[in-house]
């Protein structure tokens, strides 16, 4: 019932406070005090052969499944079978698996699962999304350091410890154990957070790629008259080359 979604959400919202109180940068915040700037980030609960993760992006910007099961088959470990496959939890399991009802998942994973994130979100200084609640949401000062200590937090593990792992600068890392951890069913090994490749040099579909091969489009050049061999030479290998001053006779009727 209601009271008891209320309860459940009230929860939520004491354990990402807790978490929150032990990450630096990060405040839990009403609604209405959102700051004006601050990038909303969407926390997405994907299936990968029925090892949860959860996967954190920009919310304008889209996450390509194809493009994320590819990057978790790819760190398989070694001697395991590479699974195939990544898709969204469902509604029903959503509480069960992350600790919070559909569209109110906080940024970390409160029941132990992988956090995932896109590079992108280390790149701006604000992000907020949900803490559980939806009157409630959570704000993140310099989410490049913060979003790997809130990981750790909601995990238990001890402040310093955390803050001694996470990044020192804002480039994202590689993707690290914890995604391989996800592609082999395993029990998280590296704290419980991975940033993500950055997913732009990856093409939907083979077309895509293919598109991405081809020649850009064609260049004129005007090449000066001591280079006249070499326009004739480019223009037999296609390239639109013109030499200064030179007349191109265009034939008339007759000639």
């Amino acid at each position: 019932g209601s009271s008891a979604d209320a309860a459940d959400a009230a929860d939520t919202l004491r354990r990402v406070r807790e978490a929150a109180a032990r990450t630096p940068g990060a405040t839990v915040v009403e609604v209405g005090a959102v700051p004006a700037g601050a990038v909303e980030v969407n926390a997405l609960c994907v299936l990968l052969e029925g090892a949860a993760a959860l996967v954190l992006a920009p919310a304008a910007e889209r996450v390509n499944l194809r493009w994320l099961a590819l990057v978790l088959r790819g760190r398989a470990r070694r001697g395991q079978k590479r699974r195939r496959g990544v898709k969204l939890a469902p509604a029903d399991g959503c509480a069960s698996m992350f600790g919070a009802a559909p569209g109110l998942v906080p940024p970390c994973a409160l029941l132990g699962a992988p956090v995932l994130a896109l590079p992108s979100l280390a790149d701006v200084p604000l992000v907020y999304a949900s803490a559980g609640h939806p009157g409630w949401r959570l704000l993140l000062a310099d989410p490049a350091r913060a979003l790997p200590l809130l990981a750790a937090a909601a995990n238990g593990a001890d402040a310093e410890a955390a803050s001694a792992a996470a990044p020192a600068d804002a480039a994202p890392i590689a993707l690290a154990d914890a995604a391989a951890d996800v592609a082999a069913g395993a029990p998280s090994s590296s704290g419980g957070f991975a940033w993500l490749p950055d997913p732009r040099p990856f093409a939907a579909s083979l077309d895509d790629a293919l598109d991405a091969q081809r020649a850009p489009p064609t260049v004129r050049l005007l090449l000066d008259a001591e280079l006249a061999v070499l326009s004739r030479k480019l223009r037999m290998c296609g390239v639109d080359a013109a030499v200064a001053g030179e007349v191109v006779r265009t034939p008339r009727d007759g000639d």
